[in-house]
């Protein structure tokens, strides 16, 4: 075996020993106050065992995996169902029962109950973690309900902090929300009318000023007027380019009419005038230019001046 294969092999299980063997503080474990992302005194393959106070490979995940895995490198496994992966991603664990304590915004750590009568496109499985407890959103209209408020920090493309506040409630989603203002649910907006967040739309849009408005990946739909001028433009152009080929057509076919009138005219005059013959011979032999001209003064002489007198040459 090559030496440097050795020594790449040896080093990269020593980095494997350090990475597993690293020491760690479970206290430390916590959420980012502005991005509210789980750390730990670990790296992003590893967790901080309780038990042995070390940073071991990670045992699940909760979604894709993250770009410090390289393509081919092991990841861990998603969880089976009925089963959830924690944010510290340590081990698959039972789904909770109602009024036990999840993470921040883990609806998928609730087990749903057996009916599907409450389920929407904003929560399919009628359950939802509220202030870190498990809950069903199943408030009807006009009851008491809970909203819970996460503030989330970011910075702009400029440097400047950027707040944004995301708020959740138990209400029956997507007809209700919960009215901050009186705490009870509330008939969601439709699209045009004033909002103040996303939960307060029927489509959970609430643009930038303040106005209920479709979802982003709705598609665009064009008024009447909008048709209307697509169909008068395209009629109007197919209209303008059928008549500029019927007047192409027309002047090629009037020129076109009018050499054969003037082709037939001059053969015509050479039946009835044989001397016109002998003359387009001699005609050919001078220069065009003096010919045209010459031609102008003979046809005076030979055709027209004895016409104009009643003499007749043949």
């Amino acid at each position: 075996m090559h030496p440097l294969f050795v020594f790449a092999l040896l080093m990269y299980n020593g980095e494997l020993s350090m990475a597993d063997t690293k020491i760690c503080n479970p206290a430390s474990s916590r959420l980012d106050p502005a991005t509210h992302k789980f750390l730990s005194d670990c790296d992003s393959k590893t967790f901080c065992d309780s038990s042995t106070r070390t940073c071991q490979l990670k045992q699940c995940r909760t979604g894709d995996p993250d770009s410090s895995y390289q393509p081919g490198e092991p990841v861990p496994p998603l969880c089976s169902p009925g089963t959830y992966c924690p944010d510290a991603q340590n081990q698959c664990r039972p789904l909770l029962a109602i009024g036990d304590p999840c993470e921040l915004n883990r609806d998928d750590q609730c087990a749903p109950p057996n009916t599907e009568d409450l389920a929407s496109s904003t929560n399919s499985s009628n359950v939802i973690c509220l202030n870190f407890i498990c809950a069903y959103a199943n408030v009807t209209f006009d009851q008491p309900c809970i909203i819970d408020t996460t503030l989330y920090l970011g910075l702009s493309a400029n440097g400047s902090q950027l707040s944004t506040y995301v708020m959740r409630d138990n209400c029956i989603p997507p007809s209700l929300f919960c009215d901050s203002e009186m705490n009870i649910c509330s008939t969601t907006k439709g699209i045009g009318e004033s909002c103040g967040s996303n939960r307060e739309c029927t489509t959970y849009n609430c643009n930038v000023s303040g106005i209920c408005a479709d979802p982003p990946e709705a598609p665009v739909r064009l008024g009447p007027m909008a048709y209307s001028i697509t169909a008068t433009l395209l009629f109007g152009s197919m209209a303008l380019i059928v008549t500029s080929l019927f007047l192409m057509h027309k002047r090629q076919r009037a020129r076109r009419q009018l050499e054969i009138r003037e082709y037939y005219e001059e053969q015509t005059m050479c039946v009835y005038y044989p001397l016109c013959s002998a003359i387009r011979f001699v005609f050919k032999l001078l220069h065009p230019g003096f010919a045209i001209l010459s031609l102008v003064y003979i046809l005076q002489l030979v055709v027209v001046i004895p016409r104009f007198y009643g003499l007749n040459l043949t």
